[in-house]
């Protein structure tokens, strides 16, 4: 039951091995309810006590499944239900200029917090750091030189900590390093096909992050990493027919503890739409998410 408690609803109130307050073998009164909405998301972000849940904390963009995005400059959020869907929208006080091409969300600094990350037309990438109240810090640049280049941001391969991932308008393959700030070094890490639009996930069926592309073509690509942090040389087709689709990322956890999910926009009618997306790279049924995107500049 222990295991499965967070499918009905209940969380465990001392689980042994995770707090020394008892140190007790799990006894019924060691569960309490807390609907299954809630109890999703803290089995999905491992959060063991509810007073760790409500811990003072009251960021803009909550985790990294929430839906970022800015309509005519204004940021916006979506907080994510973690059962396949998303809480209503609210205003964030992020305003996001003209020129800004892509923009991302990430544990940057590694705080625990969502820091927003913005791509500008002169090749810069801007930094803000969320707060702990809500809000984000002022504008820092932390990368230059990134001009035409597609972006993601994410956990790549088996490292701990969110990186940036860069790839040239001719398929070179980037891994940038950071610490706390700025970029402080790049290494080419492989080739992939000529990309429209690039993510992070687990396509390969182990738990290191792989690049995900859809190349000019609108055919979607598998290219694993290896035990180097490298690609390894080799892609397979895990789709095709996605010209009309934009803004790809993939969230973990959105669909439930351990799940992964592919997000994609119709610019055509604004509508974001979601596929399952299994750790070898198959696809789900798709279904709608939210509509009224078309104009957004949805971060991934």
């Amino acid at each position: 039951m222990a295991a499965n408690a967070w499918r009905y609803g209940l969380i465990l109130r001392y689980p042994q091995g995770t707090e020394s307050i008892t140190g007790y073998m799990y006894e019924p009164w060691h569960f309490r309810y807390v609907g299954p909405s809630l109890a999703a998301e803290l089995k999905t972000r491992s959060i063991t006590l509810l007073e760790r849940y409500y811990d003072g904390r009251n960021p803009s963009v909550t985790t990294d499944a929430s839906l970022a995005y800015a309509i005519a400059g204004q940021g916006a959020t979506r907080n994510a239900t973690f059962r396949g869907g998303y809480r209503g929208a609210r205003s964030i006080p992020l305003g996001v200029p003209s020129d800004v091409v892509a923009a991302f969300t990430a544990d940057w600094d590694v705080d625990g917090l969502q820091d927003v990350l913005m791509q500008r037309r002169d090749g810069t990438l801007v930094l803000r750091l969320g707060r702990r109240g809500g809000g984000f810090g002022g504008g820092v640049v932390v990368a230059r030189g990134l001009t035409g280049r597609q972006l993601t941001v994410g956990r790549w391969a088996s490292e701990g900590r969110d990186r940036l991932i860069s790839v040239s308008s001719t398929g070179t393959v980037y891994r940038h390093t950071h610490s706390t700030g700025p970029v402080t070094g790049s290494t080419v890490i492989g080739r992939v096909a000529a990309p429209r639009e690039v993510f992070l996930a687990r396509l390969d069926g182990n738990s290191s992050m792989d690049l995900g592309i859809v190349d000019r073509n609108g055919t979607l690509r598998a290219y694993p990493s290896s035990s180097t942090r490298t690609l390894t040389g080799t892609s397979r087709v895990m789709a095709t027919g996605w010209n009309s689709s934009t803004a790809l990322h993939v969230v973990q956890g959105f669909d439930g503890p351990g799940t992964q999910t592919l997000l994609a926009r119709r610019p055509s009618n604004g509508l974001l739409h979601a596929r399952t997306l299994s750790s070898t790279g198959t696809l789900g049924a798709e279904r709608g998410l939210v509509q009224g995107l078309a104009s957004a500049l949805i971060f991934r």
